[in-house]
């Protein structure tokens, strides 16, 4: 039992001491344990890379959760943009950049996440949804 504890308190120092910008991830019976923020925090394993057409459904099953989309009159995303099979549900890949509003400049998506407090580690599992 001794030799357990000195492992345990091995790994929550190496954690704890990691650099505030290392993304120091842990594996352990099917989660995760990492520091973000000066915390230390057990999460669920980050999500495969996923890409997935979507066509305008209701709700669609994501590697990370369910995603629920609600019809909305004057605002969202246009049907017709939908209808051309040209929109697509991904996880992020890095280096995104995103235009909240006319007129405004791009942002990159990282920076906002940040922002935002997002954790690191939830930041791969976040759909983007994109109209090429």
């Amino acid at each position: 039992v001794e030799r357990e504890i000195d492992l345990h308190e091995d790994v929550l120092r190496q954690i704890v001491s990691a650099a505030s910008d290392a993304h120091t991830r842990i594996a352990h019976d099917g989660v995760e344990i990492g520091c973000y923020r000066g915390r230390v925090i057990v999460h669920r394993a980050t999500v495969e890379a996923f890409r997935y057409p979507w066509r305008g459904e209701p709700t669609v099953r994501l590697p990370g959760g369910v995603l629920v989309f609600e019809r909305a009159t004057g605002e969202g995303i246009a049907d017709a943009r939908i209808a051309d099979g040209a929109v697509t549900l991904r996880s992020r890949s890095g280096g995104e950049r995103i235009q909240i509003d006319t007129g405004r400049p791009r942002r990159a998506v990282k920076k906002l996440l940040q922002e935002a407090g997002l954790p690191v580690w939830e930041r791969p599992s976040l759909p983007l949804l994109w109209y090429s």
